[in-house]
């Protein structure tokens, strides 16, 4: 059964798959997806609800006690994936809705320091970049040696331990596959009275993670990329400890209570439901099937296989020529990030080597392989859905463009910008960098 792209569900006859374990990601039959860190794909149980939900609105829209009961069924599905309680979560349509939310109720003082790593997302970013130019807080950007390295812990422990420090957000899988190691932040923050608010829309689908067991402050996630979900809903958590101030952005009858013809304004009443977004009843058809499939898959065993199945593309990759992205036991992900050339240690990658990756990646796309272009580097996202064939082709293609001196172009002198062509697998497992490690079984 092929999955169907995010742009759409597509049709076919074949007969649908009972989990997305078993489908190939892929557009068609020769087409092979590496791309669900940037919009994941529709299984045929995701693509059949969405169906439904658009065929059923062309007759008849769902009535309102309909609509509600879609809402929190959907609501409780997603709080039992992240093993928290539904009180404690609220739909919103992007994650950087959730941390605008975030950032405009908490009571920041133009003193208060809000630290965020220099290579997060741009969209982790902003909601703190915006309340700091409002003078609510002062945007302390974490220094990162390379754009696919991450500040160790002895760092962001010094970071959060400087005076005046209130929130530190981070996401739980950066864009560029470094995982961190939650609990350990958690608990130092903890220690310093640090409010720590996750992003997990590139770890909800690839990795079991739980707000509650990790004791985090604030979480906020889409589903759109490793979950199936359809693209415009996420939710976002809260601890209990930030109830009394977030403060909701819609309000719904629920919680404005009955109002008449000449009543007095007055704020919504609480306790009361936090309402950020209402999702149309197509994401939240979308996002019910989704779920379904993820929690059938079992979080646990989908993520011991992707990690396994990464590990594996990272060798092949290696082994065809290129440099991967040095990575741990502890911070390696489903996201192995490769180039061409090898990238210098720090600084940004230079305009040669994002040139040469991108012709890589045209070349690929040829082929009907499909990676991202990520800072100028090379990303690839592997799901449980691929197989040791997919790494095979994927191996093949890589080998076959660097015979063919796809890249570097022969008129770049590599000496003369310091660079040098990606290692060897021997090569590089002898300095230590680039090998993922095997999952643990």
């Amino acid at each position: 059964m092929t999955c169907s792209h995010n742009n759409g569900p597509q049709t076919n006859n074949r007969t649908p798959a009972r989990s997305p374990s078993a489908e190939p990601l892929s557009w068609g039959e020769d087409d092979l997806l590496f791309t669900c860190a940037s919009e994941g794909v529709y299984p045929s149980a995701v693509a059949a609800a969405l169906r439904h939900s658009i065929d059923r609105s062309c007759h008849r829209p769902l009535e309102d006690d309909e609509f509600d009961a879609l809402y929190r069924s959907t609501l409780a599905r997603a709080a039992t994936l992240l093993r928290v309680d539904p009180e404690r979560l609220a739909f919103v349509n992007t994650a950087t809705q959730g941390f605008l939310f975030l950032a405009r109720s908490l009571p920041l003082g133009p003193a208060d320091v809000i630290v965020v790593p220099d290579n997060e997302y741009p969209a982790t970013i902003h909601p703190w970049a915006e309340a700091t130019a409002s003078g609510r807080g002062k945007l302390r950007l974490l220094a990162t040696s390379a754009p696919w390295a991450a500040p160790d812990i002895s760092t962001i422990e010094a970071a959060v331990s400087a005076p005046g420090v209130k929130v530190l957000c981070l996401s739980a899988v950066n864009w560029l596959g470094q995982r961190y190691p939650l609990q350990h932040i958690a608990k130092v923050c903890r220690r310093r009275n640090v409010l720590l608010a996750i992003d997990g829309s590139q770890a909800v689908g690839m990795i079991d993670i739980s707000p509650v067991e990790i004791d985090l402050a604030f979480f906020c996630t889409t589903f759109f990329k490793w979950a199936f979900a359809p693209v415009g809903i996420g939710c976002a958590y809260f601890r209990h400890d930030l109830r009394g101030v977030l403060r909701p952005e819609m309000v719904s009858l629920e919680s404005a209570g009955s109002v008449r013809p000449g009543d007095e304004p007055r704020l919504p009443a609480f306790p009361a439901p936090l309402v950020l977004a209402v999702p149309p009843p197509l994401c939240l058809a979308g996002l019910n099937a989704a779920l379904s499939l993820v929690m059938d898959a079992d979080p646990a065993t989908t993520e011991r296989r992707i990690l396994k199945i990464a590990a594996s593309a990272n060798d092949e990759i290696m082994s065809a020529g290129y440099w991967t992205a040095p990575r741990t036991d502890r911070d390696r992900s489903g996201i192995v990030l490769f180039s061409v050339l090898t990238p210098p240690a720090s600084g940004e990658v230079p305009k040669v080597i994002a040139a040469c990756n991108e012709a890589l990646r045209a070349r690929l796309r040829l082929e009907g392989i499909h990676v991202d272009l990520k800072a100028g580097l090379l990303r690839a996202s592997f799901h449980v859905a691929h197989r040791e064939s997919d790494l095979k082709r994927l191996r093949f293609a890589l080998r076959h463009a660097r015979s063919s001196r796809v890249a570097p172009s022969r008129k770049v002198s590599l000496s003369r910008q310091g660079l040098s062509r990606g290692p060897s697998s021997a090569q590089q497992s002898k300095s230590g960098g680039g090998s993922l490690g095997r999952a643990r079984a």
